[in-house]
């Protein structure tokens, strides 16, 4: 049982960032407590909606990627398997999906008309209103 334990607390799962917008790429990183990053390991994710997404297992960096589609919290699980005879390790991780900001289209038209108009009035000058 403290074996269990202790080989729990030699590992961690982290989302990077752990809240991110629909639809945003997130980076997922298994590493030992010491630093090192734990390379080869399985990475599963469970949606909020139940879907299960096989994330694959992580590249050299220990690192594997996921782009939630759903709104809400997704449940990340890498599975370390141990020596025969001990089972495997389960790792879990929560990554919040957050809905997308919409940046308006007046938004970006109203920034251009406003360069538009301070060009202009750059160009008339202070004193006289007229072109240079």
């Amino acid at each position: 049982m403290l074996s269990v334990l202790l080989s729990a607390l030699l590992q961690s799962i982290e989302p990077q960032p752990s809240v991110v917008e629909v639809g945003a790429p997130t980076r997922i990183v298994v590493t030992a407590r010491d630093g090192r990053v734990l390379a080869g390991i399985p990475v599963v994710a469970r949606a909020p909606d139940g879907a299960v997404l096989q994330l694959g297992a992580t590249d050299a960096e220990g690192v594997v990627r996921l782009t939630p589609a759903v709104v809400g919290t997704h449940t990340v699980v890498a599975t370390l398997e141990r020596e025969p005879g001990r089972g495997a390790l389960t790792l879990r991780a929560a990554l919040d999906a957050v809905p997308e900001r919409r940046r308006p289209l007046w938004f970006g038209l109203g920034t251009l008309l406003a360069v538009a108009a301070g060009w202009r009035a750059f160009r008339r000058g202070p004193e006289t209103g007229r072109a240079r």
